[in-house]
């Protein structure tokens, strides 16, 4: 594409985007529901970590290094043993007293299988910001039909244990400023980040992008492959029709974000939605929405995959608002990083 195309493409995508997209204010501050000490008893670690490495990896630029890190633990899901393996990416920007904000990523549900570009693309641009930030690794294909509703929220009530820990290790280390934490979710990772951020208060500033709540809705309406893959699977293998798919997600997945959002105080959450998504329907984006106590929002007139051109956009508007929520506070005149931040790879304790 020559240069001028392609200027003219950006013009037009920007026009577009600004034609297209609505913006509201966060409703009136609600009073939040606390959480049944049930929930939060089976949604929270009871075993701590153990056997933390923190590893330098390959994917460094001038504002961002990377590093690998994994941990061992007991699963309570699992009742067995297991390791957790994440990325972690540490910001080269100076910061205020030395300590940077951290962010938790939940990658979208094809991630692994592009090596988690999303998590990648908004994890370089959150250090340029001068944030630092992580994602916990996830399988390939979660979504196999022998993975009924009783494994599913297994596997996810697993998931926001993991992140938990995770946090709980990451906070740790020096360069990381433990009262400034929050977190990204896009897609799958904006439904599974509804159930952390009622869980764990820690979690200040949160970015949900695309989301939505009502798994078996979502189950029914859904036009993306790896869901109707799923579903023609489990009826191959349980002789189950998809509207008893979603039935079954109803009975036993209580790791919905239809559940866990009456948890969450509206000025915590930013959200962003497609109005003409079809991947997680747009009707079920506003149920959170609305289940959230309506927090500020973005709607944009695109849907699940062509709101990657809205990306930059998004991006945007996520870091001021991660801005305002964290550095709150903050001296913009302390000391810069010093002799206190690490100059190689950070050493777990």
């Amino acid at each position: 594409m020559r240069p001028a195309a392609g200027i003219l493409l950006l013009l037009q995508v920007a026009t577009l985007l600004a034609a297209g997209c609505r913006h509201v204010e966060r409703a009136e501050l609600r009073a939040v529901e606390p959480i049944p000490e049930r929930l939060l008893r089976a949604y929270r670690p009871r075993q701590a970590p153990f056997h933390f490495v923190l590893e330098p990896g390959n994917d460094n630029g001038h504002y961002y290094e990377s590093f690998r890190f994994r941990f061992d633990t007991y699963s309570e899901m699992e009742g067995d043993f297991k390791q957790v393996v994440g990325t972690y990416y540490r910001t080269r920007k100076e910061v205020p007293g030395g300590r940077a904000p951290l962010l938790c990523f939940a990658p979208i549900l094809a991630g692994a299988v592009d090596n988690y570009l999303a998590c990648r693309v908004f994890a370089h641009w959150a250090a340029r910001e001068g944030f630092s930030s992580f994602y916990v690794h996830q399988d390939e294909i979660i979504l196999t039909a022998d993975r009924d509703g009783i494994v599913l929220e297994r596997l996810w009530r697993d998931s926001t244990l993991d992140n938990i820990k995770a946090l709980d290790l990451l906070t740790q280390l020096p360069e990381v400023d433990a009262e400034r934490l929050g977190s990204l979710g896009i897609s799958l990772g904006a439904l599974r980040n509804v159930v952390l951020l009622a869980v764990e208060p820690r979690l200040r500033a949160n970015v949900l992008c695309l989301g939505g709540a009502g798994l078996s809705k979502i189950l029914a309406t859904s036009r993306e492959n790896l869901v109707l893959r799923y579903i023609r699977g489990r009826e191959a293998a349980d002789g189950i029709t998809r509207e008893q798919v979603g039935q079954d997600l109803d009975a036993f997945v209580r790791s919905d974000p239809a559940v866990f959002a009456r948890y969450v105080a509206n000025d915590r959450t930013l959200l962003f939605l497609g109005a003409i998504d079809n991947k997680v329907p747009y009707a079920a984006g506003l149920d959170l929405y609305e289940g959230l106590g309506r927090p500020e929002a973005y709607f944009i007139l695109l849907g699940h995959y062509t709101g990657m051109l809205a990306a930059p956009f998004s991006a945007s508007r996520m870091f001021a608002y991660l801005h305002a929520r964290l550095d709150e506070g903050i001296d913009s005149c302390a000391a810069p990083p010093g002799s206190d931040r690490a100059a190689s790879s950070p050493k777990p304790d």
